[in-house]
């Protein structure tokens, strides 16, 4: 318990490698289960992290920014992540996702990955679908796989276990780019897409699907 309060301290070093040390260690004790995910946040680790990613280091030195990412990417990993650091990781991710660093992009999509698949014990869906956050996505979509093609993956489990959901659902499919992207996994015509593509794009289009009939529309 020390050594994570230790390291959370060294979070607010100007020292380069005692930033990148502590957010390497905080990520790996935080993928160790609820209870150290606990520990961590009640030791005010995250605020940590959230503040690191704000600063000037993540623009002098890019494993700062990848290891930041990662280490708040791995809180979302463990389930029931209290509701009050939802919004603050989901608007980290966002604006990580647009990185042109390929490993902070891709774990920063991960981030919302893990958060969409919360439901009755977190708010991750709710605050994905609210404001620009997956519109804003879908927009830089392009680019944002130009920079890691290997970001479809957590898009597409995204995009389905929103679609999933026991509320609105039909969200997803209305916010632009959505089922352009889907019908594109599906279709494959560059060979872009795995088949394992193909099969997350048909359950999101499934869900979509049951959802507009359970609606009516």
């Amino acid at each position: 318990s020390n050594v994570v309060e230790v390291w959370v301290e060294h979070l607010g070093s100007p020292v380069y490698e005692l930033v990148d040390q502590a957010l390497w260690g905080i990520g790996n004790v935080v993928g160790d289960g609820q209870r150290c995910r606990d520990f961590c946040l009640q030791a005010g680790a995250l605020q940590g992290i959230f503040q690191v990613l704000a600063g000037p280091l993540v623009q002098q030195h890019v494993a700062i920014s990848r290891n930041g990412v990662w280490a708040m990417a791995n809180f979302c990993r463990v389930k029931h992540l209290p509701q009050e650091f939802v919004g603050p990781i989901v608007q980290g991710a966002v604006h990580f996702v647009m990185s042109p660093d390929a490993e902070t992009s891709l774990d920063a999509m991960w981030a919302l990955s893990y958060l969409s698949e919360e439901e009755d014990h977190s708010d991750g869906p709710r605050h994905i679908l609210r404001g620009d956050a997956l519109p804003a996505v879908m927009t830089s979509i392009d680019s944002i796989l130009q920079g890691n093609d290997m970001c479809r993956v957590p898009l597409l489990r995204t995009l389905g276990s929103l679609s999933s959901g026991s509320f609105a659902t039909l969200a997803v499919a209305k916010v632009p780019g959505v089922l352009q992207f889907l019908q594109a996994a599906i279709v494959n015509p560059d060979n872009f897409f795995s088949d394992k593509d193909r099969r997350e794009a048909m359950w999101a289009v499934s869900n979509l699907a049951a959802d507009s009939g359970k609606d009516g529309e």
